[in-house]
């Protein structure tokens, strides 16, 4: 891909467009499933701009803002967070499998009041 990155042909818009479609898919590839910690989360925003900014043919010294880098692609952990719901919901509508019962997960902590229903939440 450095052919690619380093074409002064191509627009930094058509550069962002193929940098989402070849190494965002692979850095977030099934991301959906992970269990991620904020310190993750940074770990893997801060990885994908400097990818992006390598890919831009950007430097770290030049001062410039994530907007202004990102363009009109979303950050990575926007994508997952929009990811994680795509799969939460297949997984609600899935009602034969038993990943179901993992997406709305009924909580046992604790004393029910008479007459309360169980209450499905969503595992977060």
């Amino acid at each position: 891909m450095w052919r690619v990155w380093k074409c002064p042909t191509l627009s930094r818009d058509c550069k962002r467009t193929l940098f989402q479609a070849t190494v965002g898919t692979v850095l977030l590839y099934n991301a959906e499933t992970w269990t991620t910690t904020r310190a993750l989360e940074r770990r893997i925003d801060g990885k994908y701009t400097r990818l992006l900014r390598k890919a831009l043919d950007v430097s770290w010294q030049r001062h410039m803002t994530n907007e202004e880098l990102y363009g009109k692609i979303p950050s990575a952990m926007h994508q997952l967070r929009e990811r994680r719901l795509t799969f939460a919901g297949h997984c609600y509508r899935c009602e034969d499998q038993p990943v179901k019962h993992l997406v709305l997960w009924e909580g046992r902590a604790g004393r029910m009041l008479r007459g309360q229903a169980n209450r499905m939440t969503y595992v977060k």
